[in-house]
């Protein structure tokens, strides 16, 4: 009994540490979505999350540094973006 109760003693304060406390999540480990900073994909600087221009693409934000890299960006943002791998290699076609 002592054992159960140890553990949701335990369980709640880790709770309330991810819930309440400034930047509890980046104390742990996690830099998903909490993420503090930014790179900018024109001129690979960092770009902190309340600095600079953002723009959504695709349902992702982008940070930039300063209105000109936002620019060259949206002016050719495929220039700028990952490159997406295609998972299906072309097959090739049987003679019929």
């Amino acid at each position: 009994m002592n054992y159960l109760f140890a553990f949701l003693l335990v369980s709640v304060l880790l709770y309330l540490l991810i819930r309440f406390a400034p930047g509890a999540l980046s104390l742990l480990g996690y830099r998903g979505w909490y993420s503090t900073e930014h790179i900018d994909p024109v001129c690979g600087m960092k770009v902190k999350a309340n600095k600079g221009y953002g723009m959504m693409y695709e349902g992702r934000l982008y940070r930039f540094c300063s209105k000109l890299c936002l620019d060259q960006f949206d002016k050719n943002r495929q220039q700028y973006l990952p490159v997406k791998k295609d998972n299906q290699a072309e097959k090739p076609s049987k003679p019929e």
